[in-house]
């Protein structure tokens, strides 16, 4: 995607190279409306070659460093930092603040959303993937979602993660209106429950990554969550709607036809559930730290995520958000007026260049979402009730 977008604004010639270990091979094999260097002369195999090598090096001297300063903490001071390979239009910086060429952060939001860049399949893989579709039993004609909920077993733990369990009602909804629900991911996944009209596609025989294109690149929209997932759904703009966000200046999405709903933050301190706007306004909880001291995140209830896919549901099929868009603008302008703060006041110094580059997302918050919790409501107050009394006795 950054590749692509660089390639467009600078009428560059993007030079596609697979190397030895990448996430998914068949994205390499796509087509891009960008000015692409076709010919496989002796200066591609001389990149390809330096690319491979830089990759080698890339994953042997960081997974030795990482094994070296966890046995010896005080390591990790006189050894250098981690080791990044070489890329056009990244401009280097300190680890975690490269950003690319012209624009704030490596993730760049306006560069994202200033550039038409489109993504599609090519003719051979949409002839696979169909064939694969109809082996699922999934009809030509038929409507499908793709779901993806990430779990610690790929990765291990991360804030993101989240209960298969709880989506069952929002599956149960989206099948009833006549679509088909996908279950995305990885071998490691929680088995889900037999259902009409949902395959278990992470843990099924059809699973391969021409599949997990294809399917995100024809589903009608996509459900998913903070997790490396979703970046493969930006690839192709898909319509999205995100569950179980955690709660970040930085963590809204970029595009326009994004909806999202937040994990909600219980303070140990204040024993009751945040507001969003408190969340969105707390110095660690901005900065995605989360001292489980004073508080921690609790997942979206299956009624929150019911409520969510309804909603999204109401814009593909209408074209148009409900709700008022005013308080969608208040959201938008509490964060802008946070991250000034935190930059004026030197707060969160390594993610500085990373709130800036999302400080232009365009993703929304479901109205729903803002109605209950975005300040203190009495929905807000019974639901933070009932977490702490079932707290207490436990």
């Amino acid at each position: 995607m950054n590749a692509v977008c660089v390639s467009i604004r600078d009428n560059k010639q993007l030079i596609l190279i697979t190397p030895f270990k990448t996430v998914n091979h068949e994205i390499f094999q796509c087509q891009f409306n960008c000015s692409i260097y076709n010919r496989r002369d002796w200066k591609v195999w001389v990149l390809t070659a330096f690319l491979n090598l830089s990759l080698f090096f890339h994953y042997f001297y960081n997974g030795i460093r990482s094994k070296l300063v966890k046995l010896f903490p005080l390591l990790s001071k006189a050894i250098p930092s981690y080791f990044f390979y070489p890329m056009y239009g990244i401009e280097k910086g300190n680890y975690g603040e490269h950003r690319i060429k012209g624009t704030s952060y490596y993730w760049s939001c306006e560069l994202y959303l200033s550039q038409n860049y489109q993504v599609s399949l090519n003719s051979n893989q949409i002839n696979r993937g169909r064939a694969g579709q109809s082996k699922m039993g999934i009809p030509e004609d038929s409507w499908f979602v793709c779901l993806h909920v990430r779990e610690p077993g790929y990765a291990g733990p991360t804030l993101g993660d989240a209960n298969i369990l709880n989506y069952l009602s929002a599956i149960k909804y989206i099948t009833q209106k006549g679509g088909y629900v996908l279950r995305m991911g990885d071998n490691s996944m929680t088995p889900l429950p037999k259902m009409k009209n949902v395959i278990d596609y992470a843990l099924s025989e059809f699973k391969s990554e021409l599949m997990d294109v294809y399917l995100v690149s024809r589903c009608r929209f996509f459900i998913g969550c903070c997790s490396g997932f979703s970046d493969l759904v930006k690839f192709f703009k898909k319509p999205t709607c995100l569950v179980n966000v955690y709660p970040s200046v930085a963590t809204t999405p970029y595009f326009p036809n994004y909806m999202f709903i937040l994990k909600h933050v219980y303070s140990i301190k204040k024993k009751r559930i945040l507001t969003y706007k408190e969340a969105l306004t707390s110095d660690s909880i901005a900065n995605s730290i989360y001292d489980p001291s004073e508080h921690f995140l609790i997942e979206n209830s299956p009624e929150d995520i019911l409520e969510a896919i309804r909603e999204y549901l109401f814009f593909l099929e209408n074209l148009k958000f409900k709700g008022d868009d005013k308080i969608q603008e208040e959201v938008q302008n509490v964060r802008k007026q946070y991250c000034e703060y935190m930059l004026k006041n030197g707060l969160a110094k390594k993610a500085l260049k990373k709130f800036i580059g999302v400080l232009p997302a365009q993703g929304r918050v479901a109205d729903f979402y803002l109605n209950r919790y975005w300040e203190e409501t009495k929905y807000l107050k019974e639901k933070s009730d009932l977490y702490h009394i079932s707290i207490e006795k436990h």
